[in-house]
């Protein structure tokens, strides 16, 4: 993402009075729909549109941006994450 997108984020997320954060609730989420309406051109035209995701964790409601390298995060966190894969991995000995 270039500097220009992260300063146009960084100046919403100011405008509406919340401190940017790697990970939103699905309640803040909904709370930002003007200022998503307002980035998501932003993150298209840089071609990051793709990244805003959900948490892939049963349960979990956080809506957060992938930055890594090749965009293959599923979790908002390490806890999602762990708490996933060691529920599939019960599974799996169970079956």
């Amino acid at each position: 993402m270039t500097i220009e997108a992260w300063a146009a984020l960084d100046a919403a997320f100011t405008r509406q009075g919340w401190t940017p954060s790697r990970a939103l609730s699905a309640a803040d989420a909904d709370r930002l729909a003007g200022v998503a309406a307002e980035l998501r051109p932003i993150l298209i035209g840089v071609g990051q549109g793709v990244r805003l995701r959900a948490c892939e964790a049963g349960g979990c409601e956080l809506v957060f941006f992938d930055v890594t390298r090749n965009a293959s995060r599923r979790f908002c966190g390490l806890s999602c994450q762990n708490r996933a894969k060691a529920s599939a991995c019960r599974a799996r000995r169970r079956a």
